[in-house]
């Protein structure tokens, strides 16, 4: 779906009511709006008109500075005349063209749509205090006309505020609330309460009929909708997503990184492994949104998660032997003490490092830490793989890429969001391949890298 199309219909009439009536050029319409001064009161508010219904239809990201600078400016110039009126007239055009110039610029992309051969399903569960938060995303027999927001709540928003100011004060969280609207306006390619698959069915397209469930945690200031595109190709593939949504204080991380960090990263364990217990016990908050209709082969229990939730990957999975599958997306793994990287896991690994976090963030000892786990690995009775990805970014592997990747590279945060995107669409497909390979159908290492001999992009080393 095209993004934005009400903020373009507000630019053609900003540069409309400009040249007609600041400038009273000769175009269509320009005699009868100076002859009716109804006409000329609603086509000078018409701007200011439909940026309030975008507010409440497609939200405000950027492009809302100088639209609400245009909506303003031209109905008080069109009540002035004289050189006042030239002069604001031409302040007014510069404000059009910068109008022009960031809706340009400050793309949202839609998300990617899931390629699989089932629809995808969603649920959420956000019960007592006490509990985790996730949402599962699974695969559906059909679609259903609800759909969840990609933002979905105040508390996923306070994280992402608190990361991106950090021990500053600055944006204000108005700014921050106004800018980031259009986030509670995109609807994620998943069905709420959609009915889920059955057991033949899914037999059909995966050669089994138990669900593979798939446990995915997030980075620092994310929640559990930011990795929508990823998490729903897996489950319209047949998989059992559940995204978590940690409860952690990000500026208190960001401003004692060492001593808190490591306290929260043990909370965040704990959260997965309570969500592992009531996989196998109908009794808590599984059962509570799916009965005891799932059939999950839990001896393919399988973790995911991508900087601060690549660290949590690890943690549990050297606590929990339960989890039978690693995969750690450019892992932090900082809050972890060093002597505590050399443990040999019971389980698959699968370790994919960006290929400039290391320089940009030294303090994290990023690569070495990871060289660390891996060796670990070697002679274990499972697989480990590991890869550094040329040409890729930390913040590579989410759907900021796509709802909000050019202001990112704003901030110089990445280079570009056209390859970020690519990489992004890339990296799925890896996650994807090596749950049907290693994962689903219990191949060795050697099998998935061999998918990928030649492919410059992703250079795949086994230690185990």
């Amino acid at each position: 779906m095209p993004l934005l199309k009400i903020n373009l219909g507000t630019l053609v009439v900003e540069a409309y009511a400009v040249a007609a009536l600041l400038f009273e050029i000769n175009i269509p319409g320009t005699s009868f709006l100076q002859e009716t001064p109804l006409a000329k009161l609603f086509v000078a508010f018409l701007p200011l008109i439909l940026t309030i219904i975008a507010k409440h239809i497609e939200g405000w990201n950027l492009v809302v500075l100088p639209t609400l600078f245009c909506s303003v400016a031209i109905p008080l110039a069109a009540v002035t005349s004289g050189l006042l009126k030239i002069i604001l007239g031409f302040i007014v055009s510069l404000a059009v063209f910068a109008h022009f110039k960031t809706l340009k610029t400050i793309r949202i992309k839609a998300l990617f749509k899931p390629t699989g051969s089932f629809s995808v399903g969603y649920k959420q569960y956000k019960g007592a205090k006490s509990e985790p938060i996730y949402s599962v995303f699974y695969p559906a027999t059909k679609t259903t006309d609800k759909h969840p927001i990609f933002l979905p709540d105040t508390d996923v928003a306070r994280k992402n505020y608190e990361l991106i100011t950090g021990p500053r004060k600055f944006p204000p969280r108005w700014f921050y609330d106004m800018t980031s609207l259009f986030q509670s306006k995109i609807r994620l390619l998943a069905s709420i309460d959609a009915p889920m698959v059955s057991s033949e069915v899914l037999k059909e397209h995966t050669q089994s009929e138990k669900l593979i469930p798939v446990i995915f945690s997030h980075g620092l200031g994310g929640g559990r909708h930011n990795y929508s595109s990823l998490v729903s190709q897996l489950a319209s593939k047949g998989y059992f997503v559940i995204t978590m949504d940690h409860k952690e204080e990000v500026k208190e991380i960001i401003l004692d990184i060492d001593k808190v960090a490591p306290k929260y990263l043990q909370t965040r364990v704990q959260e997965v492994r309570t969500v592992i217990d009531e996989l196998s016990n109908f009794s808590g908050s599984i059962g509570k949104l799916f009965g005891n209709k799932l059939n999950l082969d839990m001896s393919r229990l399988t973790l995911m998660g991508h900087s601060y939730g690549g660290g949590t990957a690890y943690a549990t999975a050297s606590e929990d032997e339960r989890i039978k599958n690693s995969i750690m997306v450019d892992p932090w793994l900082k809050p972890l003490e060093f002597d505590r990287l050399d443990k040999k896991l019971s389980c698959n690994v699968l370790l994919i490092q960006s290929g400039d976090w290391n320089e940009k963030y030294p303090a994290g000892q990023i690569s070495v830490r990871n060289t660390k786990v891996m060796e670990a690995q070697r002679g274990n009775k499972t697989g480990a793989i590991y890869c550094k990805i040329p040409n890729s970014q930390h913040n590579h592997f989410s759907d900021d890429i796509l709802l909000s990747g050019d202001t990112i590279k704003l901030f110089k945060i990445i280079d570009d969001a056209d390859v970020a995107e690519e990489m992004y669409k890339a990296s799925i497909k890896v996650f994807e391949d090596y749950l049907s390979v290693v994962v689903r159908k219990n191949q060795e290492s050697q099998s998935f890298k061999d998918l990928y001999e030649g492919d410059s992009r992703f250079p795949f080393m086994i230690y185990a």
